[in-house]
């Protein structure tokens, strides 16, 4: 019943059979591409089951499915973060910062599961071999073929049968083509991924260390880089595996006990006692799924092995007879058990699939019994509550820990055998995940039953060819600021630089409030006083002075939308002739003020030819007198603002934003389009922000909305992203609904939705997350508590998130109530 492991090399692994010392076996191990379950629609979850089902019944072997979860300390991954970190300003701060992190996450476990495929590709029957190897010895005679043959033939069946097992040439080369083959055949369902050595080591070891801790891999002691010895043409494997089953196991009626220098664990294991068929439907019965969402880690076992079709009637047959012995023990008839059983019958007449033989397993362990029984009464009832029936097995405890060694056949009690369908084994969807998110990263909360912690890898997206844009959409005080906040502030520790758009006033003393940046922060208020001070500051012109066409770029989206010229106006065309004008100027005489004297000094020229030149003068210059206006006219004086902090906050509070409630066909008054405009020509120092290549850049926009739904702002915020993207920077984005940002999802690889108002902004948010449109994925949208979220990682996966920030000192800096 226990493997017998004798090498492995590359993904395969060679096994010696427990029943038939002379029989080997050849397993091919991979992991199999994880589905996000939740909020698949009801078509994607019937894909998903006949990817499975279609995996299972192309294999043409016996095989294991394995969902394992990887249970690691939450705090493994801060480590892993924080020592990637460039911050080395503040690299003093940003250390201590993390072990503050790590001593709150420290009794936090994270479960990330994995699913695994294990098939058996070939089987070597020893003898034969050796009969067929002793036919190559050749004379005259017998005798002289016996002595020829004899004692090579003695050391071959000593080594084989009594050491580790030697293989010939032809067969491993048989292998290999044999695994080769089932790779292609299922990659045309999913993805497979073939594991590697380490892997494969650690799938036989966790079994007894479960509960301990993680075992030492013999890979890792070893330099096996040399797999095979070679003798003639039999290869002798290098890397025996047996030392990998070390551990003092006893077995208990209800329970196992293994021993290790590193203490004691508990182990307890259940199995199926029927798979669910009355009363659910599928989507519904995804009976190995529900098991992953007990409040604690559960390791899932499947075994199948297709049956001839004599096996299957005799198995149909031995059902009957059951049947037929409760019901003379009973007196009751059962007849829909009688009918179920001709149901299958008919079934197998029709059906062109195999018929499978499966056993299912689940597995808890802990490194205390008082915990493990209370987690198992937990485990049947969550399970009972789903319609699924398990059992923990009096006195074949055994059994089931055998069970999860890889490369056993079926070895669970008969009772437990399940004769079925491959789509009856993929409808337990052993391969759905709610894992959302990356290993390492950013924390920024927990997600499931199990409170898994989340990480997010999000300043790293630009240096992987992704798209730095991220967004949260959410009514005020729902938290969508907190999120945006807390990655530009983790950003600017792990390396790189933040600037903030504030429309709000939330961050008037960052400077002083965001831990560890004191002296490294710069505030500025543009609005009311603070606008008269900074008269200059943001003229495009003093921001590029090396760059015309950029500055003349935001100049004029700027003003175009100033004095609301419509498409065809000669004002517009004015503007643009007045790139030219600047290549004529020296580079410390371009500002706004000196190009508006070109504008005069052509008007008096050519008035009848050129009139648009004396309007444009006239009006900027009018316009000009605002202390808002004014932010944006220099006149070459000023010292533009500096890029030089590594946390910049500019607080734009003064300006009139119209409300959010009008929506985009809005009537601008004259104080919000100034506002407006205004806040677009500030923004032109996000793109100067953006240029500096040599540190990882990061912009926040807060109620972009307030832009966002008029056309020619949806514009700016489009080019900021592209600018964003273009330059492998991040742009974060947070603003009320998702209709603001329709046409910008290209940008997108995080996205947080919060609590949405009404039916409609719902059903977009579900557009954009890129999950089905339904009413039950709708009501979720509309019934998020505050800080809760659903968050969708650069893969696409989308989870329900509860935020969390970790230092008491950031959470008070974040507290949005405005001042």
């Amino acid at each position: 019943m226990w493997p017998d492991y004798q090498f492995s090399q590359d993904n395969i692994m060679v096994t010696r059979r427990w029943e038939t010392k002379g029989m080997l076996d050849a397993w091919a191990f991979y992991k199999l591409e994880r589905f996000n379950y939740d909020f698949a629609e009801d078509e994607e979850k019937h894909a998903f089951r006949k990817t499975m089902s279609r995996i299972i019944d192309n294999a043409k072997s016996e095989g294991q499915i394995l969902m394992l979860p990887t249970v690691a300390k939450a705090d493994e991954p801060i480590d892993q973060w924080a020592s990637m970190s460039k911050a080395y300003d503040i690299g003093a701060f940003v250390t201590k910062y993390y072990d503050r992190q790590k001593k709150v996450l420290r009794d936090r476990y994270s479960a990330r599961y994995q699913p695994y495929l294990i098939v058996n590709l070939y089987e070597v029957e020893i003898e034969d071999e050796f009969n067929r190897i002793a036919n190559r010895y050749t004379g005259d005679n017998f005798k002289d073929r016996l002595i020829n043959g004899s004692k090579d033939l003695w050391n071959r069946y000593l080594k084989t049968i009594e050491g580790n097992a030697w293989i010939s040439q032809a067969d491993w080369q048989e292998i290999l083509n044999k695994e080769k083959s089932l790779k292609n055949r299922l990659s045309r369902f999913c993805r497979l991924d073939a594991c590697d050595q380490k892997e494969i080591e650690w799938l036989v070891a966790r079994n007894l260390y479960k509960g301990i801790g993680e075992p030492k891999l013999l890979s890792e002691l070893r330099d096996w880089t040399i797999p095979f010895e070679v003798q003639d043409d039999l290869y002798r494997p290098t890397r025996t595996l047996r030392f990998l089953m070390n551990g003092d196991t006893e077995f208990k009626n209800r329970h196992v006990e293994v021993k290790q220098l590193a203490g004691t664990a508990y182990q307890m294991y259940f199995t199926l006692s029927e798979i669910p068929t009355d009363g659910l439907e599928f989507p519904g019965q995804e009976f190995l799924y529900h098991a992953l969402q007990a409040e604690y880690p559960v390791d899932i076992s499947v075994k199948f092995k297709p049956i001839k079709d004599k096996k299957v009637r005799k198995k149909l047959k031995n059902i009957r007879l059951d049947i037929d012995d409760q019901e003379e023990m009973s007196g009751d008839s059962s007849d829909d058990q009688f009918n179920d059983v001709q149901e299958f019958e008919s079934e197998i007449k029709k059906s062109s699939e195999s018929v499978m033989m499966a056993s299912f397993s689940f597995g808890l362990n802990s490194h205390n019994l008082e915990e493990l029984q209370e987690n198992a009464d937990n485990f049947m009832s969550h399970m009972e509550t789903c319609n699924v029936q398990v059992v923990n097995p009096f006195g074949d405890q055994e059994r089931h820990f055998v069970d999860f060694l890889p490369c056993t056949s079926l070895v669970v009690a008969e009772d437990f055998h399940h004769c079925c369908f491959p789509d009856a084994i993929a409808g337990g969807m052993a391969n759905a995940s709610m894992n959302v998110g990356d290993p390492y990263g950013i924390y920024i909360g927990w997600n499931g039953s199990l409170g898994a912690p989340v990480f997010t890898q999000y300043p790293l997206l630009p240096s992987h060819g992704m798209s730095g844009g991220a967004a949260a959409f959410g009514p005020p005080g729902s938290g969508k600021s907190v999120v945006m906040n807390l990655k530009g502030i983790e950003t600017v520790y792990h390396g790189g630089r933040a600037l903030f758009f504030d429309p709000k006033g939330d961050r008037t003393f960052w400077d002083k409030a965001i831990p560890g940046l004191q002296g490294k922060a710069s505030v500025a208020n543009f609005g009311g006083k603070e606008a008269e001070s900074d008269r200059g500051k943001f003229d495009p012109f003093r921001l590029y002075p090396d760059n015309p066409m950029k500055a003349m770029s935001i100049f004029s989206d700027s003003w175009q939308f100033l004095l609301d010229l419509e498409a065809g106006d000669m004002r517009v065309t004015a503007l643009e002739e007045s790139a030219q004008l600047l290549k004529e100027m020296p580079m410390d005489e371009r500002n706004t003020s000196a190009l508006l004297d070109r504008y005069q000094d052509i008007y008096k020229k050519e008035q009848v030819t050129k009139p648009e030149y004396g309007q444009l003068y006239r009006q900027i210059k009018a316009k000009a007198d605002h202390p808002l206006v004014g932010l944006l006219v220099g006149n070459g004086s000023e010292i533009p603002f500096s890029t030089d902090y590594l946390l910049t906050v500019i607080q734009v509070h003064g300006l009139s934003f119209p409300d959010p409630e009008a929506g985009g066909n809005m009537d601008l008054s004259s104080e919000q389009r100034i506002s407006l405009a205004c806040f677009m020509g500030i923004m032109g120092f996000a793109f100067k922000f953006l240029e500096q290549r040599d540190i990882l850049n990061f912009v926040g926009l807060d109620e972009i909305w307030s832009i966002s739904r008029i056309p020619k702002g949806k514009q700016f915020v489009s080019k900021l992203n592209r600018e964003g993207r273009a330059l492998k920077n991040l742009v974060f984005m947070a603003t009320q609904e998702p209709q603001d940002l329709k046409g910008l999802e290209q940008y997108l690889n995080n996205i947080y939705i919060y609590k949405q108002k009404g039916t409609k902004n719902a059903g977009d948010a579900c557009d954009m997350l890129g999950i089905p449109n339904t009413e039950a994925n709708r009501s979720t949208v509309l019934s998020l508590e505050k800080y809760h979220c659903l968050f969708r990682d650069q893969h696409e996966r989308v989870s329900q998130v509860r935020i969390e920030i970790t230092d008491p000192d950031l959470l008070k800096a974040f507290d949005t109530t405005p001042i």
